[in-house]
C-alpha cells in the first residue's frame, strides 16, 4: 500500500489512541442479526430438501458452499473493526496494525466475491431447474447468466489476489509508487459495477416465469415481497459500489471503509436469506401454515397443466411451478392432448403405482388419466365417476 506523502501526514490531526472517534455499532448489529438468521434459514432449507421433499440438488450445494466464505467474511469484518481500527480515522490507528488490517481487507474482498457469486449461482441453478423441462430459450438465457456469474467471480478473485505482482506488496507500506500493482480504484469500481448488474439479472430473470402463475393472494404477496427485497439488494449493491470508489480515492481508508462493511453485510446476508426462503415452504406448511399450500381452486378448471408430475410433486418454494420436478428421478416427457381431451392428460404408458381402482383404459395404445387420478387420496372417487358416467370419458 502506498502511504500518503509527508505533507499529507503532517496535515492529519494529533493521533488519539486512547479515546478516538469511532463509527457506530450498526455493522455489529447487522452481523449479529442477519448472519444467524441466514444460518437458520439455510439450515431449514437443507432439512426441507433432504428430509421432506427429498430433492436436494445443485442449488442447495451452492448455497451451502456460500456459507463458508460468508462465515469467514463475518468474522473478518468484526475482527477488522474491533481489533484493527477499521472504524476510526487513519490517524488514530497505530502504524503497527495497518499492515495486518490490509491483509484482512484483501481477504474480505475475496470472500465477499466468492460468497455473492455462489449465492447467485444457487439462485440461477434453481431457476434453471424450474424451466429446463419447458422453455429452451429461457434455459439458454439462464445458462448464459450462470457462465457470466462464474466468469465474473473467478476473474475478480484472481484479480484481487494478484493485483500486485507479488501479493505481499498489497499490505507492504511504502512511500514510493508501486508500479507492480494495478489501480485498486479501477479494480473495485469495475467489480462493483459488474456485481450490481449480475444482481439485477438474477432478480429479473424469474419475473417472466412467475408472472403468469395463478396462485392465492397470500402467496402472491410473499413473491412480491421477495422480489421487492431483491431489488433493494441491487440498490444496496449500487450504494456499495459508490463507497468502494470513495474509500479507494481517499487517504482516510479506515474511516471511509465503514459504509462498505455495512452495505456488504446487508447485501450478502439478505441475499442468502432471499435465495433460501422459497425452498422452505414445505417446512412451514408442516408447522400449520396452511395458507402456504397451493390452491388448485384458484386456477381455471379447464386449464391444461403441461406437467409430468402431480401438482404436489412440482411445488417448490411458495408457488407451484409445473415444469419443475421436486424429486430427483428423471422421468420421460409426456405429451398433452389437444382440445378433444379437455382437462385430461394423455401420456405415454409409464410404470407407475397402480391400485385396484386406478386402472388404465387403453385407447390406441395411450392411457387416459385424469389429474385427480394421480392424487392418491382421490383414486377411489375417480373410479366411481368413471363407472357411473362412462360417457364423459369417451
Amino acid at each position: 500500500m502506498q502511504m500518503p506523502s509527508l505533507s499529507v501526514i503532517e496535515s492529519f490531526p494529533t493521533p488519539n489512541y486512547v479515546d478516538p472517534a469511532v463509527r457506530g455499532p450498526a455493522n455489529i448489529i447487522t452481523v449479529s442479526i442477519f448472519f444467524p438468521l441466514a444460518l437458520l434459514i439455510v439450515g431449514i432449507r437443507t432439512y426441507t430438501r433432504t428430509c421432506l421433499s427429498k430433492s436436494f440438488g445443485a442449488d442447495d450445494w451452492f448455497i451451502l458452499a456460500a456459507l463458508l466464505p460468508t462465515t469467514a467474511f463475518a468474522i473478518m469484518t468484526l475482527l477488522a473493526e474491533l481489533h484493527f481500527g477499521w472504524n476510526r480515522h487513519i490517524w488514530d490507528v497505530q502504524l503497527s496494525t495497518i499492515s495486518t488490517g490490509l491483509k484482512i481487507i484483501l481477504c474480505t474482498e475475496v470472500l465477499f466475491c466468492l460468497a455473492t457469486s455462489l449465492t447467485k449461482l444457487s439462485m440461477l441453478t434453481l431457476i434453471y431447474r424450474l424451466v429446463s423441462h419447458s422453455s429452451s430459450i429461457i434455459s439458454r438465457v439462464i445458462l448464459g447468466a450462470i457462465v457470466l456469474v462464474s466468469a465474473q467471480g473467478t476473474a475478480f478473485v484472481f484479480a484481487a489476489i494478484f493485483q500486485c505482482r507479488t501479493p505481499s506488496l498489497y499490505w507492504t507500506l511504502s512511500f514510493k509508487p508501486q508500479p507492480e500493482c494495478i489501480s485498486e480504484t479501477k479494480l473495485l469500481l469495475g467489480a462493483g459495477i459488474v456485481n450490481t448488474i449480475t444482481d439485477l439479472v438474477v432478480v429479473v430473470l424469474p419475473v417472466p416465469i412467475v408472472w403468469h402463475l395463478k396462485i392465492p393472494f397470500k402467496q402472491q404477496a410473499i413473491l412480491i415481497t421477495l422480489f421487492a427485497v431483491g431489488f433493494c439488494i441491487t440498490l444496496i449493491g449500487a450504494v456499495r459500489t459508490y463507497y468502494l470508489y470513495k474509500v479507494t480515492s481517499q487517504w482516510d481508508k479506515t474511516w471511509e471503509a465503514y459504509p462498505v462493511w455495512l452495505t456488504s453485510s446487508l447485501e450478502l446476508y439478505v441475499g442468502i436469506i432471499c435465495a433460501s426462503i422459497p425452498a422452505t415452504k414445505r417446512f412451514f406448511t408442516r408447522l400449520g401454515l396452511s395458507w402456504l399450500r397451493s390452491s388448485t381452486a384458484s386456477r381455471p378448471p379447464t386449464t391444461t397443466v403441461p406437467s409430468h408430475h402431480t401438482q404436489e410433486e412440482h411445488e417448490i418454494g411458495v408457488f407451484p411451478l409445473h415444469e419443475y420436478s421436486d424429486d430427483k428421478k428423471d422421468v420421460e416427457t409426456r405429451s398433452v392432448s389437444g382440445a378433444e381431451s379437455g382437462s385430461k392428460y394423455k401420456v405415454p404408458h409409464l410404470e407407475r403405482p397402480q391400485t385396484s381402482y386406478s386402472k388404465e383404459t387403453a385407447v390406441g395404445g395411450i392411457s387416459e388419466v385424469r389429474d385427480s387420478d394421480s392424487q392418491h387420496c382421490l383414486v377411489e372417487r375417480d373410479y366411481e365417476e368413471r363407472v357411473d358416467t362412462p360417457s364423459r370419458f369417451t
